[in-house]
């Protein structure tokens, strides 16, 4: 535990000293460090040092499998200290990050990183998770065309312009009724 640090067996004048944590202590994991633990012994007791420790929080930040076009959403993370959560993403063309809340801006994987801060006890602690964000499947729609059959030749544009850059093709079960070229459709 934390406290003053007291030598196993005394120190003679001018006989240099240096403590070090040998085996850091586990159930619960913690990390312990040494202040002003080396010196030279110059004529009176040696009453500086100290050992902190700090518990190492558990963070529980699972893989992310998103789609594109999905909402922002906050962070997955479970953690057992109280300490500030500060997120990056190493991709900001698939996610960036405000805060705890992620939003998706494009098809790709991201590895998420997080710093929690050190807090009442608790040291601080980083962990990493890996972001998949699918590519959309794109949902076009058509509205049914009427046309009387003897007024023609009569030619529709096709609207593809609510898409992510993937390319359209057009085509007619039955050409003897409308023939298709690359932006409209002309009824026969």
């Amino acid at each position: 535990g934390d406290g003053a640090f007291a030598f196993s067996t005394s120190l003679a004048d001018e006989e240099s000293y240096a403590v070090a944590v040998l085996t850091q202590p586990s159930s619960p994991d913690q990390f312990c460090t040494v202040t002003d633990g080396a010196g030279t012994v110059h004529g009176a007791s040696i009453t500086s040092v100290s050992v902190v420790c700090l518990t190492l929080p558990s963070i529980i930040f699972d893989a992310v499998t998103k789609t594109y076009g999905d909402t922002p959403f906050s962070l997955p993370v479970t953690t057992t200290s109280d300490g500030t959560l500060t997120f990056t993403s190493s991709n900001v063309d698939v996610a960036t990050v405000s805060g705890a809340t992620l939003t998706i801006v494009g098809a790709g994987t991201s590895t998420l990183s997080l710093v929690q801060d050190v807090v009442d006890g608790y040291a601080s602690a980083t962990a990493s998770t890996l972001l998949t964000v699918n590519k959309a499947t794109p949902v076009l729609t058509f509205s049914n065309v009427t046309h009387a059959y003897d007024t023609y030749p009569y030619a529709f544009i096709f609207d593809s312009t609510n898409h992510e850059g993937g390319a359209f093709s057009f085509l007619s079960d039955n050409e003897t009724v409308a023939t298709i070229d690359d932006t409209s459709a002309i009824i026969q």
